[in-house]
């Protein structure tokens, strides 16, 4: 650690506050709680006094630091924002802390409970057998040991931070938005002219097999399935296929223009959830969960691919499937059976799914820059709170620039 670094305890820089406010019956309180690491506060549905079981609340002032006592093995602490000023917590569940701005910036102290070091600090620090019970005292966490830089550099750390912050935000907002404009030009990319899906292409379910059936290894007999698992949310196929053993030559094997459709899914918002094939997929195949959707026309394999992921589309998918309750499922027939925007002129068909796929670029593009931005926050903090590495003085310059 470098000349003017220091180390000390949360306690040392800290002060517990016992300024409680006593519950009033008629009183309607907004009260909060503590998230995991990194997440913060969030709202509870409001309540009035004389339905709560204490007899006492604190306060919440910006800038305090608050912490969870229970399953405090997730590190559930957060130095309160302006957002929940005057919002309050029980005191027996939420220790609350004034920190010395003297020593420690509040803003420093806030980067600080999103590290992985202080979330180890605050697990290790747990008691109790059963994980989900755990708990943490409020000396045991007065205890966590701090690394702490002068002032300035803490003010040098936070910008630099926060700058990397905005960044991250402004293309998430890129990414965002791109989104939701190829949503919206989905939906409006209908005409008068319209086919049934199953016109265009065939629809059947996937593969069934046993416990018995799966298989570490590839080899003679064996072939790859995509799972629920491999279909995720964000309409990506990640991860390793199952390897089963003796399916049925009958099997449908996806193409390079097989689509995925979800048939069945806990989640009724996933179920009709459609996915194109990753080239190192070919000649693998899916769940029963699961369609396969093979077009008759290869040509045609783009532009359905976009018709049956328009949002309204997903929306009719959704509210087709049966089942009110667990299990959703979408019958093959129903599916068929569904209308698409289809213009009769290929070369507008053609023209669409050009501007579709540049849409979709445009948000991918933003997504990996946004996550490569988390990827550099995060090694650079690593860095920065060690105390081994320092963020030049002449950066103070450019904290005068913004204070201007």
């Amino acid at each position: 650690m470098r000349d003017g670094w220091r180390e000390v305890t949360l306690g040392e820089v800290t002060t517990r506050r016992r300024d409680f406010t006593a519950v009033q019956a008629d009183v309607l309180y907004r009260i909060v709680g503590v998230q995991r690491s990194g997440w913060g506060l969030v709202d509870r549905a409001p309540v009035r006094g004389d339905s709560m079981k204490f007899g006492k609340l604190l306060e919440l002032h910006s800038d305090d630091l608050v912490y969870r006592t229970i399953t405090a093995f997730e590190a559930p602490s957060a130095v309160v924002s302006s957002e929940f000023d005057g919002a309050f917590v029980t005191p027996q569940t939420f220790p609350t802390y004034s920190i010395d701005r003297s020593r420690l910036l509040p803003e420093y102290m806030a980067i600080l409970t999103t590290s992985p070091e202080f979330h180890e600090a605050m697990s290790v620090r747990c008691v109790g057998s059963v994980l989900r019970r755990k708990t943490l005292s409020q000396n045991a966490f007065e205890s966590i040991p701090l690394r702490l830089p002068s002032l300035d550099e803490q003010r040098r750390i936070v910008d630099l931070m926060a700058a990397l912050g905005d960044a991250e935000e402004a293309v998430e907002a890129e990414a965002t938005e791109a989104a939701s404009l190829l949503g919206a030009m989905l939906d409006a990319s209908g005409g008068e002219a319209t086919a049934d899906v199953g016109s265009l292409a065939s629809v059947v379910s996937g593969a069934s097999w046993g416990r018995a059936d799966v298989r570490s290894n590839a080899g003679e007999g064996v072939t790859p399935v995509l799972t629920i698992a491999n279909t995720k949310p964000d309409g990506s196929i990640r991860g390793e296929p199952t390897l089963i053993q003796g399916l049925s030559a009958k099997v449908a094997r996806l193409t390079e223009n097989s689509l995925i459709a979800i048939r069945t899914n806990g989640n009724h918002d996933r179920i009709g959830n459609i996915y194109r094939v990753p080239e190192r997929h070919i000649g693998a195949t899916v769940s029963a969960f699961q369609f396969v959707v093979e077009p008759v026309e290869s040509a045609n394999s783009a532009h359905l691919y976009w018709m049956m992921r328009a949002p309204s589309f997903q929306a009719a998918m959704t509210a087709a499937a049966s089942g009110s309750t667990g299990l959703g499922n979408i019958a093959a027939g129903t599916l068929r059976n569904m209308h698409v925007p289809w213009p009769e002129d290929s070369e507008i068909r053609a023209a669409q799914v050009a501007t579709f796929d540049r849409l979709e670029n445009v948000a991918l593009s933003a997504r990996a820059a946004g996550e490569a931005l988390r990827t550099l926050r995060h090694n650079l903090l690593t860095v920065l709170l060690s105390g081994e590495h320092e963020i030049p003085s002449s950066y103070d310059t450019l904290l005068k620039g913004d204070a201007a």
